[in-house]
Parts: structure tokens; sequence; C-alpha cells
């Protein structure tokens, strides 16, 4: 669930507990007592590229031919 739908159904305390225990930020934390702010930027932004420039690629490959539908598909 979201953060947004976790207000419906729990308590103000419950949501700040999980996000205390959130793991991205436990491992953003512990990043950051061996590297600056800017280098994990630097890293979050060289990420999101390639994984943008690889959904690019993937939404502009064409459809395999009807013809290739079944094989290597065994029963």
């Amino acid at each position: 669930s979201t953060p947004l739908m976790d207000e419906k159904y729990r308590d103000h305390d419950t949501l700040e507990e999980r996000l205390r225990q959130d793991p991205v930020a436990k491992l953003k934390q512990e990043l950051l007592q061996n590297m600056t702010e800017e280098e994990l930027q630097d890293i979050e932004n060289t990420m999101r590229s390639e994984i943008r420039a690889d959904i690019e690629a993937v939404e502009n490959d064409p459809y395999p031919p009807k013809e290739d539908l079944f094989t290597d598909m065994y029963a």
C-alpha cells in the first residue's frame, strides 16, 4: 500500500514506526557513511538515466513476428 492509503487504515504512530524501519532509508543512511550526498545523488541520477534508456529501448523494439509465438514452448 502507499503512504496515502496507509493514512486511512493505520494510526500515526504506526506510520511513523514503519517509516523508521524503511529499508531504503536505512540503506541510504548506511551509504552516506561512506560517501557524500552529492556522490549518492550522482549514482541515483546515473541509474535513473540507464533505466529510462532501457525502457525506451524496449518500448521501441518491434513486436516479434506472429510465427514466433509458439517458438521454444514446451508442454
